[in-house]
């Protein structure tokens, strides 16, 4: 049995996970601050900064999901949410310098490292697979969401997208390296 306070220190760690999560979600879909942005458009092109977007969604997708298994003590949930982690304090950072967002997860990345030795469940099996068909279902909702995004530039900017070529262009940033 866990003590209470590594019990208390697993709902937090969850908790904020899943805060964690949401913030990516939503910082990804609200417009960056302009002053901070007129910065980064100077440093990285747009393909970069259109494709931390795209990370901050799928790692606040993800770190939702794993939420969860992190309440279970899993040890893979722990690793991934690790790496997660990494993504969301980059991609943050790289979309929108919003390092609000980055210190966020910074904070919680210190108390997964922390915690280390209470993820000690492994997988099972029903575990596994449900972490697959979320995966599947995390690449077609970016998949979604970026040619959205290409869709919704075609209405606010010069550039003419189409519903094909939102989607090529979303597949091309998706799977090539920037």
């Amino acid at each position: 049995m866990l003590r209470q306070r590594t019990q208390t220190g697993l709902w937090i760690t969850a908790l904020l996970t899943g805060a964690v999560g949401v913030a990516n979600l939503l910082s990804a879909v609200t417009p960056s601050l302009p002053d901070r942005l007129d910065w980064l458009e100077q440093i990285f092109p747009f393909e970069v900064r259109a494709g931390a977007h795209l990370f901050a969604v799928l790692s606040g997708f993800f770190l939702l999901i794993l939420s969860a298994n992190l309440l279970r003590r899993k040890r893979l949930a722990w690793l991934l949410t690790i790496g997660l982690l990494i993504v969301s304090i980059i991609s943050n950072l790289l979309k929108g310098w919003d390092y609000e967002e980055s210190l966020l997860s910074t904070i919680l990345l210190g108390q997964l490292l922390l915690m280390g030795r209470v993820f000690t469940a492994r997988s099972d099996r029903p575990s596994i697979i449900h972490g697959l068909q979320a995966l599947v279902f995390a690449l077609l909702f970016t998949l979604a969401y970026g040619t959205l995004g290409f869709l919704w530039l075609d209405h606010n900017s010069a550039v003419d997208f189409r519903l094909g070529q939102a989607l090529k262009q979303t597949l091309t940033m998706f799977f090539t390296r920037v």
